[in-house]
């Protein structure tokens, strides 16, 4: 059987040594105007994914396997968040742990 400690071992290798990097990489590519663009209604923009990716991490990893207290607010993560700008999303994502 696996521990929640090595579940959570797993999750902070794949986080912080795999889709941080990736994630990093690819806002780094994006223009500032296109961080909240959506090429369609039906599909989220770039700034809304990363915030849904940071949701999903702190709610099932951080609280469901950490402990740690759940105060995710998932409507808000599909609202256009203007007045965040790339560099907030690569240091936001960077704060799974916290």
């Amino acid at each position: 059987m696996i521990s929640k400690e090595h579940l959570l071992q797993q999750f902070e290798q794949r986080i912080f040594d795999e889709s941080y990097t990736r994630i990093f990489k690819c806002l780094s590519l994006l223009d500032e105007k296109h961080l909240w663009k959506k090429i369609n209604p039906n599909v989220p923009a770039v700034g809304n994914l990363v915030l849904h990716l940071s949701g999903n991490a702190r709610q099932w990893i951080l609280s469901g396997l950490g402990g740690q207290t759940d105060n995710r607010q998932r409507d808000l993560e599909f609202e256009t968040h203007k007045n965040i700008k790339k560099t907030d999303l690569i240091f936001f994502t960077r704060k799974f742990t916290c």
